[in-house]
């Protein structure tokens, strides 16, 4: 019996020692759980609307129950044509995205890995990424210049080669080719990135042994690189298929117009028309909640068969990726210069769009008016970017949006540092369910609907906190966060904790210091995504003196033409209007752009803990 008491006695010691040694990790833990708790979790309770009939003054748990064991408004979707047809187009759209954009970012690390040239490489790179920190109003804009049926450049490209104008954005089957087009042009430079370092964790052995064996550098590239990223392949080409029938919202709604609805509407642009216009809840929650199942099921799928053919699959560690020197092989410098020529090429359709729309903004209006500016301006001036800076609401929208940018991004990297931190320590009590309460929420979402009709229950509409709190933290962020603090030295953290220093010390005094990469990579991709985010206010946000300054850009690219523009701010002349339409998207563009040659040193370091690695 003594001996039983001493037992309990010695575990009721042990358990406060723990406690005293580690609560700090709790507390730290506690407000990143508490907001995935509320923003996450809570919203997947509002999905059961789409099992009940939505009534505005009743609490969820009081609605009645719709008719048909509660399918009614899933069986009123599948009779719906308009559901249909998005349902289709998001599917069409998916699996093109899929089949032509897939491979590209793999040929181009493929073939980018081959250069030698340091400098021009890193050139190359840079040129190619920048697309990606442009918003999808942006790349709007610069289709409008490049592609309209009698302005745009490529359409008078077309007619003094002899050819008749194309339609890109205004006929069904064309719109969808540029719509791809477009979508492969931002990302493939991006999404190369995650390749490219798992290139770089290919033994360098290997290559060396082939080239002993006379391999030239097409075999080595066939037999060894292709290989030793086919488990990063498989795991991006499970995530895609993943989101087949997912959609983002700002790409389809950016590039949308009456001419061609049939073609691009999405389920989560249908969602937006029908629910939070429409003030169809019920209906549009249980369209977004087919798309969540179906979406995980496609996952979980691929997934498996995955792993039945020898795969690992998609539940992989994220590794800090290590870089080797090049393997230069004997191939011939007509090989080289092949290479060169190909990143050139892709270099200049990056940079180009970009090139002609500062020219256009710096350009005279005699000259915009007779399409004669290219890549240089004519008739240089500076009146568009003087009208944009006198009128108000530009520079009021600019400076809201820059504060939003600079806030959400000081609040998200807190929030991603709290979670990611404690869940270094194995010695965290209830490790393992803390991580899979925040990963599931990284594969199930809520959808659009419930997370409005949260934000409206506690009274967060058309206030500025719907801007930032509901987005404050990225849980795949977090998970790039936590690879990194794994890549630190334990040993530092244990000598620390002998030095006496609590758990709070030890990540500003060692891993916030050595974390440089990291935080600058993430600061650098939450304020692209506020800087350049529209949709939430679109979806939230009434008062227009909280409008960011992209949707304002959506608003004058998508409802005004030149000559109102002109006409409504003074201005007669069609070519000045032109030129402060440029002028306002390259406003909109810059600041950003401007800010990731400073945090170039860190991010390239930074992102590559993305990579998969064996």
């Amino acid at each position: 019996m003594a001996k039983t008491n001493k037992t309990e006695t010695s575990k009721k010691g042990s358990g406060r020692a723990y406690f005293k040694r580690y609560y700090q990790l709790y507390l730290l833990l506690l407000v990143p759980l508490l907001y995935l708790l509320i923003f996450k979790y809570i919203p997947m309770w509002y999905i059961t609307i789409a099992f009940k009939k939505y009534s505005i003054v009743s609490p969820v748990i009081q609605m009645k129950w719709a008719k048909n064991h509660g399918f009614e408004y899933f069986i009123k979707a599948f009779k719906s044509k308009d559901f249909i047809v998005a349902l289709k187009n998001t599917i069409t759209l998916n699996l093109l995205d899929l089949v032509c954009g897939f491979p590209v970012p793999i040929i181009f690390a493929l073939v980018l890995n081959e250069i030698r040239l340091k400098r021009f490489k890193k050139t190359v790179q840079t040129i190619t990424y920048m697309p990606h920190f442009l918003s999808w109003v942006v790349i709007y804009g610069l289709a409008l210049q490049l592609f309209a049926p009698s302005t745009g450049y490529v359409n008078l490209l077309i007619q003094k080669l002899g050819g008749n104008p194309i339609d890109f954005l205004g006929t069904s089957r064309n719109w969808v080719r540029t719509y791809i087009g477009l979508g492969i042009w931002q990302s493939f430079g991006w999404n190369s990135i995650i390749y490219l370092a798992a290139i770089a964790g290919i033994s360098p052995e290997l290559y060396e042994a082939a080239s002993v064996d006379g391999a030239g550098r097409f075999q080595k590239m066939w037999h060894i690189t292709l290989p030793g990223i086919r488990s990063t392949i498989i795991v991006l080409l499970i995530m895609a298929l993943g989101n087949i029938i997912g959609s983002g919202f700002d790409r389809p709604f950016a590039f949308q117009n009456n001419l061609v609805m049939d073609r691009a509407e999405v389920i989560a642009t249908y969602v937006y028309k029908a629910g939070i216009k429409g003030s169809q809840f019920s209906l549009t929650a249980a369209v977004g909640l087919f798309q969540s199942v179906v979406n995980v099921i496609f996952l979980l799928g691929a997934n498996w068969l995955s792993r039945r053919f020898g795969e690992r699959g998609i539940w992989y560690e994220v590794n800090e990726m290590e870089e080797r020197r090049a393997i230069h092989s004997l191939s011939s410098k007509i090989g080289d210069a092949v290479y060169v020529v190909i990143c050139v090429i892709i270099s200049l359709m990056c940079i180009i769009p970009m090139l002609n729309l500062l020219a256009k903004s710096l350009s005279g209006t005699d000259y915009l008016i007779r399409r004669e500016v290219y890549l240089l301006p004519k008739g240089f001036n500076l009146d568009a970017y003087a009208h944009v800076l006198k009128d108000p609401k530009y520079i009021k929208a600019f400076f809201w949006t820059a504060f939003l940018t600079v806030g959400c991004t000081l609040l998200s990297l807190t929030m991603t540092m709290l979670c990611a931190y404690p869940l270094i320590y194995e010695q965290l009590k209830g490790r393992r369910i803390i991580n899979i309460f925040i990963t599931i929420t990284m594969f199930f979402n809520a959808g659009i609907i419930p997370n409005y009709l949260l934000l409206q229950r506690i009274h967060m509409l058309d206030t500025p906190w719907a801007l930032v709190i509901p987005s404050c933290m990225s849980v795949y962020n977090m998970i790039i966060m936590r690879s990194f603090f794994y890549g630190i030295p334990v040993s530092l953290r244990e000598s620390a904790q002998i030095d006496g220093a609590s758990v709070i010390r030890i990540l500003f005094s060692i891993y916030v210091p050595l974390s440089k990469p990291v935080i600058a990579t993430l600061a650098l991709f939450y304020a692209v995504g506020r800087w350049n985010g529209y949709s939430d206010a679109l979806m939230y946000i009434k008062n227009k003196d909280y409008y960011p300054l992209q949707l304002l850009l959506y608003n004058i690219l998508n409802n005004i033409n030149s000559v109102e523009v002109a006409t409504q701010e003074g201005f007669s002349s069609p070519g000045l209007s032109e030129a402060i339409k440029c002028a306002i998207v390259m406003f909109s563009t810059i600041p950003i752009l401007c800010i990731y040659p400073f945090l170039q040193k860190y991010f390239i370091s930074g992102v590559t803990l993305g990579a998969v690695k064996e």
